[in-house]
């Protein structure tokens, strides 16, 4: 099955909504929800790299569920499609997969303006590090 769109949307106790859209078949990626709007498009030499990190964030193999209990926090989703279709549908709350530091390397190369990364102490929280 071919990935055509990935689809993230995060809220929770701190800040508003916010995520984001990559259209892997256009090789566009953009913000959702977010002030302000942003939008980059992979062409040229540009087009190659962003290919190779969309790849190196394995979408299709995270689990189903990422969670750390805890009474606040930031709660996400994501669903990858292909087409109109939805093929997965991921979600957490306060914990990511490992593969979210290659979305980061990717969000990275767009020049993305809004940070999705999120501090250490959760990290030390993980415990798929």
């Amino acid at each position: 099955m071919i990935m055509t769109d990935i689809e993230y949307d995060e809220g929770g106790h701190f800040g508003a909504p916010r995520g984001f859209h990559i259209d892997v078949a256009n090789r566009v990626f953009g913000l959702t929800m977010c002030v302000p709007f942003f939008r980059f498009e992979a062409s040229g030499q540009d087009a190659a790299k962003f290919d190779e990190l969309v790849k190196a964030c394995d979408f299709l193999s995270w689990r189903d569920r990422y969670e750390i209990h805890a009474c606040d926090g930031t709660q996400w989703s994501l669903q990858v499609k292909s087409g109109d279709r939805v093929i997965r549908e991921i979600s957490g709350s306060n914990d990511w997969p490992v593969e979210w530091r290659s979305v980061l390397a990717l969000l990275d190369f767009c020049q993305c303006p809004v940070s999705f990364d999120y501090s250490d102490e959760e990290d030390d929280m993980r415990d798929d590090k």
